[in-house]
């Protein structure tokens, strides 16, 4: 899969949206992605890491600072739209990609528009919902009281809308973390400072102030800031004269906020972070499109805002006297979700055709192969021919081939269709050991039931399995199969000690 991704970094724009794009081009990467970045803006310790990630990356150089648009971020650009979308199509107009991820608040779906001509599929992530998008997909993880009505007319009638914060980009530091994490009470005894990767209005500095204003010297305190912050000699001078321990551009982020009681910060991705963690924090909106989420969640009880010095350090004297308790469990970690979704975009099912037949008999020389299938010994090619005959005509059987980005990978289907008893059986493989382990499998599990459901009138179906393959029992359990424990009939009745019966209620 070719995934393209349009973000921009800078002190005006922040890092935040391009870590998250980092962190959704790793996930796309560990199933085989190509990537390539493309960038006006972009800090050169920024490009090093996507340098060592093995990434493309494409530099934007033109700036005209003749903005036109009507967006109340199109400086952010330093073009106008048009200009910037002909420079990105000339960017990736070596080849057609799969996706184009966009995040960015300065470009709309006039942009979008233009750039379909490279992409097959446009995936936008947004946080403000303030302009038109043309998209195949719009991923916003904020959590707004309106959070499942504010794209109603900004988005075609196709877009598959990703919205709240269970679908949160997060890296994977903070899964493994997570099951370090137990709900926190008691006293504070450890504060974390973080307010992003630039902080170029200095917060950083005035809770470190509150720290040292409100004296208590049981509770330590980290400092995290970034490579490129403004004032990070004044910083680093700071903590050595207060004995706060100063990281920058640390990469212990998750392992810091575990050891931690409470955060000092600014919203953002790191506001899911945290609440991810279960973390109490104190926070400060520091841009006007976290005024709105912040305020929210705020009043729905995950953390407490901030807007003065003085405030925090009210704020502070209160928590560090009373003490902490942990905010309400209400994140999930989305990565995996969101990329499972754009890969089976390109996973379809179709009627089979000859060459699917040809490419399946050689599938079947391979013994490890046949003993996934349950196959008790590969057939002979006049066989395999005459059953795949057989079963084109069979009314109690549905079959279909297995298409991932247009490549035959296995097949799938129905037999034992009982229309009196509305029951049938599943079965699936996949012979393409390079699609395993992509979703293929599991989108060919939702289509098959939805089609057993819908088009059969099904309330059950059944499926059996080899029980040395661990890994499909595990796909069927998470697919809503369960074990029967009654004994095998029929073509399974001798073979009861390797087989395992399983059944879905639809």
């Amino acid at each position: 899969m070719r995934v393209a991704v349009r973000v921009d970094a800078s002190s005006q724009i922040g890092t935040g949206h391009f870590m998250r794009c980092l962190t959704l081009a790793d996930a796309l990467n560990q199933r085989g992605a190509r990537i390539r970045f493309v960038s006006r803006h972009m800090p050169d310790h920024l490009r090093d890491m996507l340098n060592t990630k093995g990434y493309e990356f494409a530099l934007l150089k033109g700036i005209s600072n003749e903005v036109s648009d009507d967006n109340y971020y199109a400086c952010w650009l330093g073009v106008s739209q048009n200009q910037d979308a002909a420079e990105t199509w000339q960017a990736l107009s070596d080849q057609t990609w799969d996706w184009l991820v966009v995040d960015h608040y300065a470009l709309n779906a006039n942009w979008e528009t233009v750039l379909r001509n490279v992409a097959k599929r446009i995936f936008v992530i947004d946080d403000i919902a303030d302009r038109q998008h043309d998209c195949d997909m719009l991923l916003d993880q904020n959590l707004y009281a309106d959070m499942n009505t504010r794209y109603k007319g900004k988005v075609p009638p196709h877009c598959r809308l990703m919205l709240g914060p269970r679908f949160a980009l997060l890296r994977e530091e903070f899964r493994s973390a997570r099951e370090q994490v137990k709900p926190r009470t008691g006293l504070v005894k450890r504060v974390l400072i973080f307010f992003g990767g630039v902080d170029a209005d200095n917060n950083t500095e005035r809770a470190m102030e509150a720290m040292v204003n409100i004296a208590n010297p049981d509770v330590q305190v980290d400092v995290v800031i970034g490579g490129q912050h403004p004032y990070r000699i004044q910083i680093g001078t700071e903590c050595l004269k207060q004995g706060f321990v100063c990281h920058v551009q640390t990469e212990r982020m998750a392992e810091l906020m575990v050891a931690t009681d409470l955060a000092i910060g600014a919203g953002g991705i790191s506001t899911y972070e945290r609440l991810y963690l279960r973390l109490p924090s104190l926070l400060k909106p520091i841009s006007l499109n976290q005024v709105e989420p912040l305020n929210y969640m705020e009043k729905i009880g995950l953390f407490e805002l901030f807007s003065t010095q003085k405030e925090l350090e009210n704020k502070l004297k209160k928590i560090i006297e009373h003490g902490i308790i942990s905010p309400p469990d209400c994140v999930s970690n989305g990565k995996n979700k969101l990329v499972e979704c754009m890969i089976t975009e390109f996973t379809q099912l179709c009627v089979p055709r000859p060459l699917d037949v040809r490419r399946t008999y050689r599938w079947l020389q391979d013994k490890k192969l046949l003993e996934d299938f349950v196959m008790a010994e590969s057939p002979r090619r006049s066989e395999h021919c005459k059953y795949w005959r057989k079963l084109y005509n069979d009314s109690e059987q549905r079959v279909y081939s297995i298409l991932h980005f247009g490549k035959h990978v296995g097949n799938c289907g129905l037999k034992n269709i009982n229309s009196q008893n509305c029951t049938s059986e599943i079965w699936i493989y996949l012979g393409d050991l390079s699609a395993r382990g992509r979703g293929v499998a599991k989108y060919a599990i939702s289509k098959l039931l939805s089609i057993a459901r819908n088009d059969l009138f099904g309330v059950s179906v059944c499926l059996h399995v080899a029980k040395s393959n661990y890994s499909a029992i595990h796909l069927y359990k998470n697919n809503g199969f369960y074990e029967i424990q009654s004994p095998l009939t029929g073509r399974w009745s001798g073979r009861d000690s390797e087989i395992l019966r399983m059944e879905c209620i639809l």
